[in-house]
């Protein structure tokens, strides 16, 4: 488990009252991530996969119950007998009989890395920080060494791209070229739609002419080809180059509410995307055009909230009317590609911090516990929960401002958190170092 869930879990268990209190102890929390980082990391160690990961192999060398190995620390005199202790338990104390240097597994991890002491005897800040991303590499089981090339006897796991989506101006398909600009046979004049279409972007008050214009959402009426009929939305990479259009049912409420009531016919489309063979959805987010990165507010927004997660095409363009970026995942349930695309973005844009926000229904929230779940594994991440099959798109501006505060609060709490958690680390790997000194 990497140091992101740990901290995540007890994060998340240690403000499961926050609503109802306004005071946080956060020794307290930062006490627990410290256990739980040590304990279920450290302490699950293969001292094997450490000497591997800096390209060493595991020293066959034993005296009481500790491994024996040359010093990695340049300048340290050379021995066939090896002047450097191991302990074999956590926390793998050692110790150089010839330079001196002492710690844990923390430091060892440190000299076989940089042939060097850490600077003042012990591993603070930065250079902390970059021994523990390591470990979190080390304890995930999946790395890349830091070496220019593999050890022959390394398995090196390769993951295959997707093939990805062409963009309709590229199609060899002269009807998909074609369109490019469908939304100019669209309207937005509730006057020229049917009562069903008019209705629909009377209900989303978001809808407005200018967000419209801006996200080319519009009713496409009769006539028109497969979408005639429904409110189109497109898709597109994250150059703003045009990937498919999707339609949406306007009187789907209607239909699929009769359709419950004897389920004799088949079950009513919501949504129209297009197949697998024009658009592989699980590779796009919706929202996704790196352009928006421009508008006013947005990099702020995120970074105080972490870059939000919703289900929906109608939830990103609610929050855009509400000031919040945030990406869609055009479902309920987020693929391998998607969850790669949130972390580098995460990274890039918001300390790695990601918060998730699916529909309040059954299917939402079973999405949303598995996003967050996975993403843990990988990087800081909050979910904010809907009840009452509420959708991100229905939240007023009061109702998302209170949600948006909360989550704020807590990434401000976690992240002070996480840096004392690094002080306490460093002390006690001091301590460690001292005790064996």
């Amino acid at each position: 488990m990497s140091v992101a869930c740990v901290s995540f879990i007890a994060f998340h268990f240690d403000l499961m009252s926050e609503r109802k209190t306004s005071f946080v102890n956060v020794d307290r929390i930062v006490d627990r991530i410290v256990d739980r980082i040590v304990d279920r990391i450290v302490d699950r160690l293969d001292l094997s996969q450490v000497f591997s990961f800096y390209g060493h192999d595991t020293p066959e060398q034993r005296s009481g119950g500790n491994l024996r190995m040359e010093c990695p620390v340049n300048n340290c005199e050379a021995s066939s007998y090896g002047k450097m202790s191991v302990s074999e338990s956590t926390p793998f104390r050692i110790k150089c009989h010839s330079c001196g240097i002492a710690g844990n597994v923390f430091t060892l991890m440190w000299v076989m890395k940089h042939h060097e002491p850490p600077e003042g005897g012990r591993l603070r800040g930065r250079q902390f920080t970059e021994i523990r991303d390591d470990l979190v590499q080390i304890a995930g089981g999946e790395f890349e060494p830091p070496s220019p090339a593999p050890r022959p006897d390394r398995v090196v796991k390769v993951k295959t791209e997707a093939v990805p989506n062409t963009p309709l101006a590229d199609s060899d398909n002269e009807r998909a070229r074609a369109t490019v600009n469908l939304h100019q046979r669209a309207t937005t004049d509730l006057e020229k739609m049917t009562p069903g279409a008019s209705k629909y972007f009377r209900m989303r008050p978001y809808l407005t002419l200018a967000l419209c214009e801006k996200w080319r959402v519009a009713y496409l009426p009769k006539g028109n080809g497969t979408l005639q009929g429904r409110v189109i939305y497109p898709v597109n990479d994250e150059a703003g180059r045009r990937l498919a259009w999707t339609g949406r049912d306007p009187d789907y409420e209607v239909k699929h509410a009769k359709w419950l009531q004897d389920r004799s016919d088949k079950e009513p489309m919501k949504f129209r995307f297009p197949s697998e063979k024009y658009l592989r959805r699980g590779l796009e987010l919706f929202g996704q055009e790196s352009a928006r990165l421009e508008e006013p507010g947005y990099r702020e927004a995120i970074a105080d909230l972490g870059l939000l997660i919703v289900e929906g095409m109608n939830d990103v363009i609610a929050l855009d009317a509400l000031g919040q970026p945030a990406v869609a995942l055009m479902s309920n349930r987020m693929t391998e590609h998607q969850l790669r695309k949130v972390v580098q973005w995460a990274r890039k844009l918001s300390a790695g911090k990601v918060t998730v926000m699916l529909d309040g229904d059954d299917k939402g929230r079973e999405g949303a516990a598995d996003a967050v779940y996975r993403i843990s594994q990988q990087t800081p991440v909050q979910s904010i929960e809907l009840t009452g099959g509420q959708q991100p798109e229905s939240l007023s501006f009061e109702e998302w401002n209170d949600q948006r505060q909360l989550v704020i609060r807590r990434w401000r709490i976690l992240e002070k958190t996480r840096s004392e958690t690094a002080t306490l680390l460093s002390d006690r790997h001091a301590g460690d170092a001292a005790a064996i000194g």
